[in-house]
């Protein structure tokens, strides 16, 4: 094993897998860091790939003995690190073990150059990998796409027209882009409510600094002829702390049939919290929800 392997590889593979389980994104990381760190698994796999290939005991063996025992060690690991991360701060996920194998896809298309290996399997395993790779790095790029739209409007926080706004949205409530019942453009947002105590969604991605803006505007239609009540809440980041209700601005807000043109004064926000002012340069979201609903209600955000 080469001095850079043999040293360079073991560090960089121990510092990937204490990241694995200390630091990373909290729930209100930015989602561009959030999609970033969950790529680092295929960094990580990449790594420990190369590693196992590298290793006098793999490496003496035949090329698809190497590689049957790679992929079992790979897939082992890939499963057992997520397991081992049930009970703490961190949550397994399918997608980061989909992560790792593609990782380890990746370390063995690189082992395959270096060695100058070709053949039939080479271009099988290099093309998986690429096309795998554009897959993993699609969100990310989408995200980017996005957050560069954000920039470029600092007057609509969100009119659904992008082609991936919806992704600013989050929420335990089903949604998506519909075209059903529009007020301006092509598309709004369509939100069913479920019957959860708490059923909502929130526009957590958005120009954040509102300073010499005067109103927000909200269009929300209701279909059903009887009056919805839904609370309506809205917060700066240093509401994160701790999430205290008389800290934020909110408000019911009664929404009768059809569309229903909401404006609420950007200085009542400001002035919302009992002990402060929100933080009007640096607001983190805004949030409509319901409580204990007997059945699921539907509406349009636009």
């Amino acid at each position: 094993m080469k001095p850079v392997i043999k040293f360079v590889l073991p560090l960089l593979l121990i510092t990937l897998i204490v990241l694995l389980f200390v630091g990373g994104p909290g729930h209100y990381s930015s989602r561009i860091y959030r999609s970033v760190w969950d790529l680092g698994h295929i960094l990580l796999f990449i790594t420990f790939t190369v590693y196992l290939f590298e290793l006098s005991s793999i490496r003496n063996k035949t090329l698809w003995h190497q590689l049957l025992l790679v992929f079992a060690v790979v897939s082992f690991l890939a499963i057992a690190t997520e397991l081992a991360q049930a009970g703490t701060s961190r949550t397994p996920e399918l997608l980061d073990v989909r992560r790792d194998l593609v990782g380890a896809l990746v370390g063995t298309v690189i082992m395959l150059t270096r060695r100058g290996v070709r053949g039939r399997i080479y271009p099988t395993f290099f093309s998986a990998a690429v096309l795998l790779l554009i897959v993993e790095f699609t969100p990310l790029a989408k995200i980017l796409v996005d957050e560069y739209a954000i920039l470029q409007s600092d007057t609509v926080l969100s009119n659904l027209e992008g082609m991936y706004e919806d992704t600013r949205w989050k929420g335990n409530s089903s949604y998506q882009l519909s075209t059903d019942h529009v007020i301006e453009g092509k598309q709004s947002l369509k939100v069913v409510f479920n019957t959860d105590y708490y059923s909502g969604i929130t526009l957590k991605y958005m120009h954040r600094d509102w300073r010499g803006k005067s109103k927000l505007h909200m269009s929300v239609y209701n279909p059903d002829e009887d009056i919805f009540s839904a609370n309506l809440r809205i917060n700066d980041y240093p509401h994160l702390k701790d999430n205290i209700y008389n800290d934020r601005y909110n408000e019911i807000i009664k929404l009768t049939k059809g569309w229903n043109h909401l404006v609420f004064s950007v200085d009542d926000i400001k002035n919302a919290p009992a002990e402060r002012m929100n933080n009007i340069h640096n607001m983190q979201s805004i949030g409509i929800f319901v409580i204990n609903l007997s059945s699921p209600k539907t509406i349009y955000i636009d």
